[in-house]
């Protein structure tokens, strides 16, 4: 049995030997390092996004919302998708480009649809909108994966066609190869403690095998974990602002209102991106807000940066309210500050909680789990 041991940990040793051993730098977290605390909501929907078209008395809706913690990574391929069923429809209905077009909504989705749009050569969009700015999409880190976007199981393979589009996407701009968005997308490894489920679905797509290595954190601590090497970090708030810009420049009207009803609105064709606000607009019980912590960094070293990771750290419940608490780092850089104002750490997870209850507490339990990570 002795001898059984030590042939177990010798080769334990030399795969641990074989192991590529890569440098982590933990960003800097103390109390100076702390710039701004953001408690933002996902739209989440329980059996997927909403990708539909539907027709109510003279209406045309097309219906894109629901997307939750995968908006960004999944909005490119999603607009294109249904803009794509909308035009088929108009074609057939022989509607002119110049048809008034209302998108509801003006989170990524909806800036997204609006762009398809225009690519299309539809000339008369109107954006309405109950808020402009502090929207999930605005708060969003931009880690390219599609996670937390309810239950895909009957929609695998359409989320994994759209997952691939708006990879493609972002791949294409961090090469350079987009003429709209110069400089806001960047291929970046991501590391987990174990293979992501989520990410596993486009490995042998676009995505390369997890490996497994040694995370040194240049502080006397290591351990091991699985790295997807071409993942993808995209700049969310000079994208969203790209899009506004094209949007000004193809004279899409802004409107700022809630909408209450699609009756409401004279247009008789209209693009449905209301996150939220679906569960109202819709009577869409499958809608769920999610609340989650986030924390912007500052005097960092960019240098140090230049990875992404997601641990899971627990499930429970906040006052009868599931909870999940993790730890994520999404060097995230806004532009127009400094370049040491750079990363955004998480976070949670905090299903049914809407406005008026942040949850501040929750907001140092993420710095202890950042802290605690690279030292134990």
């Amino acid at each position: 049995m002795k001898i059984n041991y030590l042939i177990l940990l010798l080769i334990s040793f030399l795969f641990n030997c074989t192991l590529e051993r890569r440098i982590l730098n933990p960003p800097n977290l103390e109390e100076e390092n702390i710039d701004k605390k953001i408690v933002c909501y996902r739209p989440i929907r329980k059996n997927g996004p909403a990708m539909y078209l539907q027709t109510l008395e003279d209406k045309i809706i097309a219906h894109n919302y629901g997307h939750g913690g995968g908006g960004w990574s999944l909005a490119p391929g999603s607009a294109e998708y249904v803009i794509n069923k909308l035009d088929a429809r108009m074609k057939q209905l022989g509607m002119s480009k110049k048809e008034p077009i209302v998108v509801v909504g003006a989170g990524i989705i909806g800036l997204f649809s609006v762009f398809e749009l225009i690519k299309k050569g539809y000339k008369n969009i109107t954006i309405i909108a109950e808020d402009y700015n502090q929207l999930p999409s605005n708060h969003a880190g931009g880690l390219w994966s599609p996670f937390h976007i309810g239950d895909i199981s009957k929609k695998k393979d359409k989320i994994l066609t759209i997952g691939i589009k708006s990879y493609n996407f972002f791949l294409n701009i961090a090469k350079g190869k987009d003429k709209y968005f110069e400089c806001c997308a960047k291929v970046m490894p991501a590391y987990f403690l174990k293979r992501n489920p989520d990410l596993e679905l486009f490995v042998g797509t676009i995505l390369k095998p997890a490996k497994q290595i040694i995370a040194d954190f240049n502080n006397g601590f290591s351990k091991k974990m699985y790295v997807y090497d071409n993942t993808m970090i995209m700049n969310t708030p000079l994208i969203m602002s790209k899009l506004t810009d094209i949007t000004i420049a193809n004279n899409v009207k802004h409107i700022k209102r809630k909408i209450k009803s699609f009756s409401e609105l004279k247009a008789k064709v209209i693009v449905n991106c209301t996150g939220y606000g679906a569960k109202q607009l819709c009577n869409d019980d499958n809608m769920v807000s999610m609340q989650g912590h986030l924390i912007v960094l500052k005097k960092q070293n960019p240098n140090n940066l230049n990875y992404l990771m997601t641990v899971p750290f627990e499930e429970s419940y906040l006052d009868g309210h599931k909870i999940k608490r993790l730890y994520y780092l999404i060097p995230r850089h806004d532009p127009g500050t400094p370049e040491t104002r750079i990363g955004v750490i998480g976070g949670t997870l905090v299903e049914g909680v809407e406005k008026g209850v942040d949850n501040s507490q929750e907001f140092n339990k993420v710095i202890q789990r950042a802290r605690k990570f690279y030292v134990e």
